[in-house]
């Protein structure tokens, strides 16, 4: 049971790093996208 909850942090931690990083990269990926058209 502790593993899983360890595992269960890491996947939370994890999924809020990448989440962090989405929100850092979106406007990157957008302005790209726009400077396409």
């Amino acid at each position: 049971m502790y593993q899983y909850n360890m595992r269960k942090q890491e996947a939370i931690t994890s999924l809020h790093f990448l989440s962090k990083d989405a929100n850092e990269i979106k406007p990157i990926l957008w302005s790209k996208k726009q400077n396409k058209t």
